[in-house]
Protein backbone atom coordinates (compact mmCIF):
# COMPACT_ATOMS: atom_id res chain seq x y z
CA UNK A 1 0.00 0.00 0.00
CA UNK A 2 1.40 3.31 -1.04
CA UNK A 3 1.36 6.95 0.74
CA UNK A 4 -0.19 10.00 -0.37
CA UNK A 5 2.18 12.53 -0.37
CA UNK A 6 1.17 16.01 1.48
CA UNK A 7 3.77 18.64 3.12
CA UNK A 8 5.73 17.13 5.74
CA UNK A 9 3.34 14.05 6.29
CA UNK A 10 5.15 12.58 3.42
CA UNK A 11 8.26 11.85 5.95
CA UNK A 12 6.95 8.15 7.38
CA UNK A 13 8.84 7.34 10.71
CA UNK A 14 9.50 3.86 10.97
CA UNK A 15 9.89 2.20 14.05
CA UNK A 16 10.56 -1.74 14.79
CA UNK A 17 9.11 -2.62 18.06
CA UNK A 18 10.01 -5.94 20.18
CA UNK A 19 6.19 -7.55 21.12
CA UNK A 20 6.67 -8.69 24.67
CA UNK A 21 4.85 -11.66 25.74
CA UNK A 22 4.82 -14.36 28.29
CA UNK A 23 3.86 -18.44 28.64
CA UNK A 24 0.95 -18.93 31.75
CA UNK A 25 3.89 -19.90 33.80
CA UNK A 26 5.18 -16.89 33.99
CA UNK A 27 2.51 -13.61 33.06
CA UNK A 28 3.26 -11.00 31.57
CA UNK A 29 6.96 -9.56 31.13
CA UNK A 30 7.70 -6.31 32.57
CA UNK A 31 11.14 -4.02 31.33
CA UNK A 32 11.51 -2.27 35.37
CA UNK A 33 11.06 1.80 34.53
CA UNK A 34 10.65 0.93 30.63
CA UNK A 35 6.87 1.16 30.24
CA UNK A 36 6.48 3.09 26.85
CA UNK A 37 4.29 6.11 27.37
CA UNK A 38 3.07 9.23 25.46
CA UNK A 39 5.96 11.07 26.51
CA UNK A 40 8.19 8.68 26.28
CA UNK A 41 7.52 6.90 22.84
CA UNK A 42 11.27 5.46 22.38
CA UNK A 43 11.44 3.64 26.15
CA UNK A 44 13.22 0.64 26.46
CA UNK A 45 15.93 1.29 23.86
CA UNK A 46 19.58 1.44 24.40
CA UNK A 47 21.67 4.49 23.10
CA UNK A 48 22.52 2.79 20.35
CA UNK A 49 18.87 2.38 19.17
CA UNK A 50 18.82 -1.55 19.51
CA UNK A 51 17.93 -4.00 22.57
CA UNK A 52 19.29 -7.06 23.41
CA UNK A 53 17.19 -10.75 23.32
CA UNK A 54 14.02 -10.58 25.11
CA UNK A 55 13.78 -14.59 26.77
CA UNK A 56 9.63 -14.71 27.40
CA UNK A 57 10.61 -17.73 29.70
CA UNK A 58 11.88 -15.16 32.68
CA UNK A 59 10.20 -12.33 33.81
CA UNK A 60 13.11 -10.07 34.06
CA UNK A 61 12.85 -10.57 30.04
CA UNK A 62 16.77 -11.90 30.29
CA UNK A 63 18.19 -8.62 30.66
CA UNK A 64 21.21 -7.72 32.04
CA UNK A 65 21.43 -4.94 34.81
CA UNK A 66 18.11 -4.05 34.92
CA UNK A 67 16.24 -4.19 38.23
CA UNK A 68 13.70 -5.90 38.03
CA UNK A 69 10.06 -6.79 40.65
CA UNK A 70 9.24 -10.92 40.30
CA UNK A 71 6.00 -10.46 41.68
CA UNK A 72 5.53 -7.49 39.04
CA UNK A 73 1.66 -6.12 38.78
CA UNK A 74 -0.56 -5.88 35.74
CA UNK A 75 -0.30 -2.52 34.13
CA UNK A 76 -3.27 -0.34 34.83
CA UNK A 77 -3.54 3.51 33.70
CA UNK A 78 -6.96 5.96 33.25
CA UNK A 79 -5.88 6.71 29.70
CA UNK A 80 -8.95 8.69 28.71
CA UNK A 81 -10.12 11.72 30.08
CA UNK A 82 -6.59 13.63 30.70
CA UNK A 83 -6.23 16.85 31.86
CA UNK A 84 -3.66 19.46 31.46
CA UNK A 85 -2.75 22.98 31.11
CA UNK A 86 -5.41 22.87 28.17
CA UNK A 87 -7.80 21.02 29.66
CA UNK A 88 -7.88 21.78 33.23
CA UNK A 89 -11.55 20.42 34.19
CA UNK A 90 -14.19 18.30 32.65
CA UNK A 91 -16.89 20.34 31.25
CA UNK A 92 -20.14 20.33 29.43
CA UNK A 93 -19.58 20.61 26.17
CA UNK A 94 -21.05 17.12 23.53
CA UNK A 95 -18.03 15.02 22.89
CA UNK A 96 -18.92 15.18 19.69
CA UNK A 97 -17.87 18.72 19.51
CA UNK A 98 -14.30 17.87 21.75
CA UNK A 99 -15.50 18.15 25.01
CA UNK A 100 -16.46 15.65 27.63
CA UNK A 101 -20.05 15.39 28.33
CA UNK A 102 -20.95 11.59 26.88
CA UNK A 103 -24.76 12.46 27.58
CA UNK A 104 -27.20 14.22 25.81
CA UNK A 105 -29.54 16.88 28.08
CA UNK A 106 -31.74 16.18 29.47
CA UNK A 107 -29.67 13.20 30.95
CA UNK A 108 -27.91 12.99 33.73
CA UNK A 109 -24.56 14.48 33.43
CA UNK A 110 -21.87 11.44 32.82
CA UNK A 111 -18.45 11.22 31.43
CA UNK A 112 -16.74 8.05 29.64
CA UNK A 113 -13.64 6.75 30.99
CA UNK A 114 -11.20 4.37 29.36
CA UNK A 115 -8.29 2.36 31.32
CA UNK A 116 -5.60 0.92 29.36
CA UNK A 117 -4.21 -2.67 31.21
CA UNK A 118 -2.25 -5.70 30.22
CA UNK A 119 -4.64 -8.23 31.65
CA UNK A 120 -6.17 -10.43 29.34
CA UNK A 121 -9.52 -9.69 27.15
CA UNK A 122 -12.43 -10.65 29.63
CA UNK A 123 -11.02 -9.85 32.51
CA UNK A 124 -12.21 -7.33 35.14
CA UNK A 125 -11.15 -3.77 35.30
CA UNK A 126 -12.64 -1.51 38.38
CA UNK A 127 -12.84 2.24 37.97
CA UNK A 128 -13.54 3.79 41.80
CA UNK A 129 -14.93 7.29 41.95
CA UNK A 130 -15.03 9.59 44.76
CA UNK A 131 -15.86 12.86 45.76
CA UNK A 132 -12.97 14.18 47.10
CA UNK A 133 -14.43 16.53 49.79
CA UNK A 134 -15.74 12.90 50.90
CA UNK A 135 -13.23 10.22 49.99
CA UNK A 136 -15.01 7.46 52.15
CA UNK A 137 -17.84 7.34 49.69
CA UNK A 138 -16.88 5.47 46.67
CA UNK A 139 -18.82 4.25 43.73
CA UNK A 140 -17.12 1.35 42.24
CA UNK A 141 -17.86 0.34 38.40
CA UNK A 142 -16.87 -2.38 36.79
CA UNK A 143 -15.68 -3.14 32.48
CA UNK A 144 -14.10 -5.95 30.68
CA UNK A 145 -11.28 -5.79 28.56
CA UNK A 146 -11.53 -5.64 25.31
CA UNK A 147 -7.68 -5.71 23.40
CA UNK A 148 -6.28 -3.85 26.34
CA UNK A 149 -8.95 -1.61 26.93
CA UNK A 150 -11.42 -1.39 29.34
CA UNK A 151 -14.27 1.60 28.43
CA UNK A 152 -16.87 3.15 31.07
CA UNK A 153 -18.91 4.77 28.43
CA UNK A 154 -21.26 6.75 30.80
CA UNK A 155 -19.75 7.41 34.52
CA UNK A 156 -22.67 9.64 36.47
CA UNK A 157 -20.83 12.60 38.22
CA UNK A 158 -22.86 15.87 39.79
CA UNK A 159 -21.69 18.90 38.08
CA UNK A 160 -19.32 21.75 40.19
CA UNK A 161 -17.65 18.67 42.41
CA UNK A 162 -13.93 17.39 42.35
CA UNK A 163 -13.74 14.04 41.61
CA UNK A 164 -11.25 11.46 42.73
CA UNK A 165 -10.76 8.70 40.42
CA UNK A 166 -8.63 5.26 40.26
CA UNK A 167 -8.65 1.80 38.71
CA UNK A 168 -7.95 -1.95 39.46
CA UNK A 169 -6.85 -4.16 36.66
CA UNK A 170 -7.17 -8.19 37.66
CA UNK A 171 -5.29 -10.69 36.21
CA UNK A 172 -5.86 -14.50 35.82
CA UNK A 173 -3.52 -15.28 38.57
CA UNK A 174 -5.15 -12.81 41.05
CA UNK A 175 -2.67 -10.23 40.76
CA UNK A 176 -3.86 -6.60 40.94
CA UNK A 177 -2.78 -3.48 39.41
CA UNK A 178 -3.80 0.06 40.85
CA UNK A 179 -3.58 3.11 38.63
CA UNK A 180 -2.24 6.03 40.29
CA UNK A 181 -5.43 8.60 41.76
CA UNK A 182 -6.11 11.40 39.59
CA UNK A 183 -8.62 14.67 40.06
CA UNK A 184 -11.40 15.47 37.91
CA UNK A 185 -12.75 19.09 38.75
CA UNK A 186 -16.54 19.55 37.35
CA UNK A 187 -17.19 22.38 35.58
CA UNK A 188 -20.30 22.72 33.01
CA UNK A 189 -21.80 25.79 33.87
CA UNK A 190 -21.63 28.40 31.11
CA UNK A 191 -20.61 32.06 32.14
CA UNK A 192 -23.32 34.88 31.98
CA UNK A 193 -22.47 36.82 29.31
CA UNK A 194 -24.69 40.25 28.68
CA UNK A 195 -24.27 41.74 25.40
CA UNK A 196 -24.24 45.78 25.59
CA UNK A 197 -24.36 46.62 21.91
CA UNK A 198 -25.95 46.44 19.76
CA UNK A 199 -29.78 46.11 20.92
CA UNK A 200 -31.90 43.70 19.46
CA UNK A 201 -33.80 45.51 16.00
CA UNK A 202 -30.51 48.40 16.09
CA UNK A 203 -30.62 50.19 12.67
CA UNK A 204 -26.91 52.01 12.98
CA UNK A 205 -26.42 54.80 10.70
CA UNK A 206 -23.59 56.20 9.13
CA UNK A 207 -22.11 58.03 12.14
CA UNK A 208 -22.44 54.82 14.16
CA UNK A 209 -19.77 53.08 11.53
CA UNK A 210 -16.32 53.50 11.49
CA UNK A 211 -14.16 52.37 8.28
CA UNK A 212 -17.28 50.27 7.57
CA UNK A 213 -17.86 48.39 11.27
CA UNK A 214 -19.56 48.49 13.81
CA UNK A 215 -18.68 47.57 17.68
CA UNK A 216 -20.41 44.56 19.47
CA UNK A 217 -19.46 44.75 23.01
CA UNK A 218 -20.11 42.37 26.47
CA UNK A 219 -19.47 41.61 30.02
CA UNK A 220 -19.83 39.03 32.07
CA UNK A 221 -19.79 38.40 36.16
CA UNK A 222 -18.04 34.61 36.00
CA UNK A 223 -14.61 34.82 37.36
CA UNK A 224 -13.37 31.55 35.52
CA UNK A 225 -14.49 33.45 32.32
CA UNK A 226 -11.94 36.46 32.35
CA UNK A 227 -8.56 37.28 31.76
CA UNK A 228 -7.68 33.39 30.88
CA UNK A 229 -4.36 31.80 30.58
CA UNK A 230 -2.84 31.78 27.18
CA UNK A 231 -2.17 28.15 27.68
CA UNK A 232 -5.86 27.36 27.41
CA UNK A 233 -5.35 28.19 23.76
CA UNK A 234 -8.53 30.14 24.09
CA UNK A 235 -7.79 33.12 25.68
CA UNK A 236 -9.61 35.32 23.39
CA UNK A 237 -12.54 34.07 24.60
CA UNK A 238 -15.09 36.56 23.79
CA UNK A 239 -15.98 36.46 20.12
CA UNK A 240 -18.67 37.90 17.73
CA UNK A 241 -20.15 37.35 14.20
CA UNK A 242 -22.82 37.68 11.60
CA UNK A 243 -21.47 34.50 9.62
CA UNK A 244 -18.04 33.00 9.26
CA UNK A 245 -15.41 33.71 11.26
CA UNK A 246 -15.72 35.04 14.38
CA UNK A 247 -13.73 38.27 15.58
CA UNK A 248 -12.57 37.67 19.21
CA UNK A 249 -10.88 39.39 22.00
CA UNK A 250 -9.82 38.46 25.72
CA UNK A 251 -12.58 39.54 28.00
CA UNK A 252 -10.18 40.89 31.00
CA UNK A 253 -12.26 42.00 34.36
CA UNK A 254 -15.61 41.10 35.79
CA UNK A 255 -17.80 43.43 34.50
CA UNK A 256 -15.94 45.17 32.41
CA UNK A 257 -16.89 45.59 28.51
CA UNK A 258 -14.98 43.96 25.85
CA UNK A 259 -15.41 45.11 22.05
CA UNK A 260 -14.90 43.77 18.70
CA UNK A 261 -15.23 45.50 15.61
CA UNK A 262 -17.70 43.61 12.83
CA UNK A 263 -17.75 44.45 9.02
CA UNK A 264 -21.19 46.07 8.18
CA UNK A 265 -22.59 42.85 5.62
CA UNK A 266 -24.69 44.81 3.48
CA UNK A 267 -28.27 46.33 3.46
CA UNK A 268 -30.95 44.31 5.11
CA UNK A 269 -31.20 42.82 8.53
CA UNK A 270 -29.11 40.06 10.24
CA UNK A 271 -28.16 38.18 13.61
CA UNK A 272 -24.95 39.17 15.63
CA UNK A 273 -23.72 35.95 17.59
CA UNK A 274 -21.54 36.59 20.49
CA UNK A 275 -20.20 33.60 22.83
CA UNK A 276 -18.13 33.71 25.81
CA UNK A 277 -16.13 30.77 27.18
CA UNK A 278 -14.72 29.71 30.20
CA UNK A 279 -11.68 28.43 31.63
CA UNK A 280 -13.21 25.06 31.42
CA UNK A 281 -14.57 25.31 27.85
CA UNK A 282 -18.01 26.02 28.43
CA UNK A 283 -19.71 28.83 26.34
CA UNK A 284 -22.35 31.04 26.96
CA UNK A 285 -23.77 32.21 23.59
CA UNK A 286 -26.39 35.40 22.76
CA UNK A 287 -27.96 36.15 19.89
CA UNK A 288 -28.99 39.81 19.11
CA UNK A 289 -31.33 39.78 16.53
CA UNK A 290 -32.37 42.14 13.94
CA UNK A 291 -29.88 44.15 13.27
CA UNK A 292 -29.30 46.70 10.19
CA UNK A 293 -26.52 48.58 9.43
CA UNK A 294 -26.10 51.66 6.42
CA UNK A 295 -25.12 50.02 3.41
CA UNK A 296 -26.02 49.92 -0.29
CA UNK A 297 -24.69 46.46 -0.51
CA UNK A 298 -26.31 42.96 -1.10
CA UNK A 299 -25.28 40.90 1.84
CA UNK A 300 -24.11 37.11 0.76
CA UNK A 301 -23.12 34.69 3.57
CA UNK A 302 -21.41 30.81 3.51
CA UNK A 303 -23.74 29.19 5.95
CA UNK A 304 -22.05 25.72 4.87
CA UNK A 305 -19.71 24.87 6.07
CA UNK A 306 -19.45 27.07 9.19
CA UNK A 307 -16.49 28.55 10.32
CA UNK A 308 -14.00 27.60 13.07
CA UNK A 309 -11.66 30.00 15.65
CA UNK A 310 -8.62 28.70 17.45
CA UNK A 311 -7.60 26.12 18.36
CA UNK A 312 -9.84 24.84 16.07
CA UNK A 313 -11.13 21.98 18.64
CA UNK A 314 -14.50 20.96 17.35
CA UNK A 315 -14.08 17.91 15.49
CA UNK A 316 -17.78 18.65 14.24
CA UNK A 317 -16.60 21.53 12.22
CA UNK A 318 -13.46 19.83 10.67
CA UNK A 319 -13.75 18.41 6.81
CA UNK A 320 -12.33 14.94 7.57
CA UNK A 321 -11.45 12.11 5.46
CA UNK A 322 -14.27 9.81 3.78
CA UNK A 323 -13.75 7.39 6.55
CA UNK A 324 -14.67 9.74 9.37
CA UNK A 325 -17.44 9.24 12.02
CA UNK A 326 -18.68 12.44 11.38
CA UNK A 327 -21.10 14.55 8.45
CA UNK A 328 -18.94 16.46 7.48
CA UNK A 329 -16.87 14.29 5.60
CA UNK A 330 -15.32 14.07 2.59
CA UNK A 331 -17.89 13.24 -0.24
CA UNK A 332 -15.22 11.32 -2.66
CA UNK A 333 -12.46 8.77 -1.27
CA UNK A 334 -11.16 8.33 -4.25
CA UNK A 335 -10.47 11.93 -5.62
CA UNK A 336 -7.54 14.08 -4.64
CA UNK A 337 -8.65 16.70 -2.20
CA UNK A 338 -11.69 17.09 -0.31
CA UNK A 339 -15.18 17.39 -2.05
CA UNK A 340 -18.25 18.72 0.06
CA UNK A 341 -21.32 20.66 -0.61
CA UNK A 342 -20.82 24.68 -0.05
CA UNK A 343 -24.34 26.33 0.64
CA UNK A 344 -24.17 30.35 0.26
CA UNK A 345 -27.22 32.58 0.64
CA UNK A 346 -27.63 36.29 -0.10
CA UNK A 347 -30.21 39.17 0.26
CA UNK A 348 -30.97 39.73 -3.47
CA UNK A 349 -30.79 37.61 -6.36
CA UNK A 350 -27.66 37.49 -8.46
CA UNK A 351 -24.51 35.26 -9.47
CA UNK A 352 -22.42 33.95 -6.97
CA UNK A 353 -18.46 33.02 -6.83
CA UNK A 354 -17.01 30.79 -4.53
CA UNK A 355 -13.45 31.07 -3.84
CA UNK A 356 -10.93 28.85 -1.62
CA UNK A 357 -6.96 28.83 -0.50
CA UNK A 358 -4.87 28.89 2.40
CA UNK A 359 -5.58 31.46 5.04
CA UNK A 360 -3.02 34.88 4.14
CA UNK A 361 -2.66 33.67 0.67
CA UNK A 362 -2.66 36.98 -1.65
CA UNK A 363 -5.39 35.38 -3.47
CA UNK A 364 -7.82 32.79 -3.45
CA UNK A 365 -8.53 30.56 -6.06
CA UNK A 366 -12.24 30.59 -7.92
CA UNK A 367 -13.37 26.37 -6.87
CA UNK A 368 -16.96 27.09 -7.49
CA UNK A 369 -18.04 29.03 -10.86
CA UNK A 370 -20.37 32.01 -11.33
CA UNK A 371 -24.13 29.87 -9.80
CA UNK A 372 -27.35 32.22 -10.46
CA UNK A 373 -29.26 32.15 -6.57
CA UNK A 374 -32.77 30.47 -6.56
CA UNK A 375 -34.95 31.02 -4.13
CA UNK A 376 -34.32 29.89 -0.49
CA UNK A 377 -36.31 27.27 1.53
CA UNK A 378 -36.20 26.05 5.08
CA UNK A 379 -34.10 23.50 4.40
CA UNK A 380 -31.38 25.80 3.25
CA UNK A 381 -30.91 26.96 6.66
CA UNK A 382 -30.22 30.54 5.47
CA UNK A 383 -29.43 33.85 7.92
CA UNK A 384 -32.15 36.41 8.75
CA UNK A 385 -32.33 38.57 5.83
CA UNK A 386 -30.82 36.57 3.12
CA UNK A 387 -34.01 35.19 0.64
CA UNK A 388 -31.80 33.37 -2.08
CA UNK A 389 -29.25 30.55 -1.82
CA UNK A 390 -26.71 29.10 -4.81
CA UNK A 391 -25.40 25.59 -3.55
CA UNK A 392 -21.98 24.22 -5.28
CA UNK A 393 -22.29 20.85 -5.00
CA UNK A 394 -18.89 18.38 -4.03
CA UNK A 395 -16.47 21.37 -4.69
CA UNK A 396 -13.11 20.58 -4.18
CA UNK A 397 -11.19 22.45 -1.26
CA UNK A 398 -7.79 22.72 -0.16
CA UNK A 399 -6.18 20.64 1.90
CA UNK A 400 -5.19 22.83 5.65
CA UNK A 401 -1.40 23.17 5.74
CA UNK A 402 0.26 20.95 8.48
CA UNK A 403 3.39 20.69 10.86
CA UNK A 404 5.18 17.72 11.05
CA UNK A 405 3.08 16.25 13.91
CA UNK A 406 -0.11 17.54 11.75
CA UNK A 407 -0.95 20.13 13.70
CA UNK A 408 -2.79 22.57 12.00
CA UNK A 409 -0.63 25.84 10.81
CA UNK A 410 -2.96 27.51 8.42
CA UNK A 411 -6.37 26.86 7.59
CA UNK A 412 -8.76 26.72 4.44
CA UNK A 413 -10.40 30.12 3.81
CA UNK A 414 -13.52 30.20 1.86
CA UNK A 415 -15.12 33.38 0.61
CA UNK A 416 -18.68 33.76 -1.60
CA UNK A 417 -18.70 37.09 -3.62
CA UNK A 418 -22.12 38.30 -5.39
CA UNK A 419 -23.03 40.17 -8.01
CA UNK A 420 -26.51 41.32 -7.94
CA UNK A 421 -28.94 42.34 -10.74
CA UNK A 422 -27.92 45.94 -10.60
CA UNK A 423 -24.23 45.03 -10.86
CA UNK A 424 -23.71 45.76 -6.83
CA UNK A 425 -20.94 43.65 -5.48
CA UNK A 426 -20.08 42.07 -2.27
CA UNK A 427 -17.97 39.94 -0.48
CA UNK A 428 -19.01 37.36 2.11
CA UNK A 429 -17.41 37.50 5.24
CA UNK A 430 -14.52 34.76 5.54
CA UNK A 431 -14.59 31.03 7.03
CA UNK A 432 -11.57 29.02 8.14
CA UNK A 433 -11.77 25.53 8.33
CA UNK A 434 -9.97 22.79 9.46
CA UNK A 435 -9.51 20.91 5.97
CA UNK A 436 -7.90 17.10 6.52
CA UNK A 437 -9.18 14.26 3.88
CA UNK A 438 -6.15 12.28 4.36
CA UNK A 439 -6.94 9.61 6.75
CA UNK A 440 -3.23 8.18 8.41
CA UNK A 441 -1.93 4.93 6.91
CA UNK A 442 -0.49 2.21 9.90
CA UNK A 443 1.47 -0.52 7.91
CA UNK A 444 3.23 -3.63 9.24
CA UNK A 445 5.35 -3.86 6.59
CA UNK A 446 8.02 -6.47 7.95
CA UNK A 447 8.20 -9.18 7.69
CA UNK A 448 5.60 -8.77 4.91
CA UNK A 449 3.86 -12.36 5.92
CA UNK A 450 3.59 -12.34 9.40
CA UNK A 451 -0.23 -11.80 9.66
CA UNK A 452 -1.88 -15.41 9.04
CA UNK A 453 1.34 -16.73 9.25
CA UNK A 454 1.58 -20.32 11.19
CA UNK A 455 4.68 -21.26 12.84
CA UNK A 456 5.85 -24.82 14.04
CA UNK A 457 7.41 -24.93 17.22
CA UNK A 458 7.09 -26.30 21.10
CA UNK A 459 8.45 -23.39 22.41
CA UNK A 460 8.69 -20.13 20.83
CA UNK A 461 9.18 -18.19 17.75
CA UNK A 462 11.40 -15.13 16.98
CA UNK A 463 11.63 -12.49 14.35
CA UNK A 464 12.05 -8.28 13.81
CA UNK A 465 9.38 -6.38 13.04
CA UNK A 466 8.90 -2.54 11.14
CA UNK A 467 5.75 -0.63 11.63
CA UNK A 468 5.45 2.40 9.59
CA UNK A 469 2.37 5.26 9.97
CA UNK A 470 2.25 8.63 8.50
CA UNK A 471 0.42 9.99 12.03
CA UNK A 472 2.22 10.97 15.07
CA UNK A 473 -0.69 9.24 17.64
CA UNK A 474 0.12 5.57 17.06
CA UNK A 475 -1.13 3.01 19.52
CA UNK A 476 -0.41 -1.13 19.14
CA UNK A 477 -2.02 -3.63 20.91
CA UNK A 478 -0.69 -7.04 21.29
CA UNK A 479 -2.57 -9.60 23.10
CA UNK A 480 -2.64 -12.98 23.95
CA UNK A 481 -4.55 -15.41 25.71
CA UNK A 482 -2.61 -15.07 29.08
CA UNK A 483 -2.18 -10.70 28.56
CA UNK A 484 -2.14 -7.60 26.29
CA UNK A 485 0.81 -5.31 26.11
CA UNK A 486 0.27 -1.84 25.12
CA UNK A 487 2.77 0.34 23.46
CA UNK A 488 1.81 4.24 22.73
CA UNK A 489 3.60 7.00 21.02
CA UNK A 490 2.43 10.74 20.51
CA UNK A 491 5.75 11.27 18.00
CA UNK A 492 6.25 7.80 16.77
CA UNK A 493 9.93 8.46 16.16
CA UNK A 494 11.94 5.83 15.57
CA UNK A 495 12.93 3.12 17.77
CA UNK A 496 14.51 -0.30 17.17
CA UNK A 497 14.03 -3.13 19.05
CA UNK A 498 15.06 -6.06 16.15
CA UNK A 499 14.31 -9.65 18.59
CA UNK A 500 10.42 -9.78 18.43
CA UNK A 501 9.60 -13.27 20.58
CA UNK A 502 5.85 -15.03 20.13
CA UNK A 503 5.19 -17.39 22.64
CA UNK A 504 2.79 -20.80 21.53
CA UNK A 505 -0.64 -19.88 21.03
CA UNK A 506 -2.38 -17.23 19.26
CA UNK A 507 -1.18 -13.61 19.00
CA UNK A 508 -2.85 -11.01 17.80
CA UNK A 509 -1.39 -7.49 16.26
CA UNK A 510 -3.86 -4.38 16.16
CA UNK A 511 -3.13 -1.00 15.93
CA UNK A 512 -4.34 2.62 15.64
CA UNK A 513 -3.37 5.84 14.17
CA UNK A 514 -4.17 8.96 14.83
CA UNK A 515 -4.06 12.57 13.06
CA UNK A 516 -4.30 15.98 14.97
CA UNK A 517 -7.51 16.73 13.13
CA UNK A 518 -9.02 13.43 14.45
CA UNK A 519 -8.51 10.81 11.56
CA UNK A 520 -8.32 7.71 12.82
CA UNK A 521 -7.10 4.26 10.97
CA UNK A 522 -6.26 0.72 11.84
CA UNK A 523 -3.14 -1.30 11.24
CA UNK A 524 -2.74 -3.02 8.12
CA UNK A 525 -3.21 -6.17 7.69
CA UNK A 526 -5.82 -6.42 9.60
CA UNK A 527 -6.84 -8.62 11.47
CA UNK A 528 -3.24 -10.17 12.20
CA UNK A 529 -2.79 -13.23 13.91
CA UNK A 530 0.54 -14.85 14.54
CA UNK A 531 0.16 -18.83 15.24
CA UNK A 532 3.01 -20.73 16.86
CA UNK A 533 2.48 -24.50 17.76
CA UNK A 534 4.23 -27.67 17.99
CA UNK A 535 1.85 -29.51 15.85
CA UNK A 536 1.98 -29.85 11.91
CA UNK A 537 -0.15 -28.22 9.76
Amino acid sequence: MGTRIRGNRARLASVALVLLFADACTGPLRLAGDRPSPSVPDAGSTTDGSVDRIDPRRRDGGHVGIDTDPAALPECRITSPILGPSHVALNGVPVAQGGDRATTAPMSYAVAFEVTTSVPNDQTVELAVSDASAPTKVTVYTAMVTMGKARFPAVPLLTDTTYEVAARCLDRDGDVGASETAEYPVDVTAPDLVVTQPIAGEAISPSGLSMGTFQVCGHTGASDAVNLPAALGRSDNFCAKTSGRPTCAIAMAVDGDVCVNLPCPGEGAFDVTATLTDAAGNSQETVVPAVTCFSTLPMVHIVTPDSDVAPFADPSKRLLAASAQQALRDEKADSPGAQTDVVVCSSRSGTITLFAGLAGDAQLGVVGAGLTTRAAVSADACLTGSSFVATFVSVTLPESAEDAQTKLVVPTELRADIVDLSGAKNSSPIVHLWVDSIAPVLLLTEPTDLCGSYHQSADVFETAETVTSTAPFVELTLTTSDFTENFISSTFTSATFPSVVFVPGETYVAGTANDAAGNVNVLQPEPCVVTVGSDPR
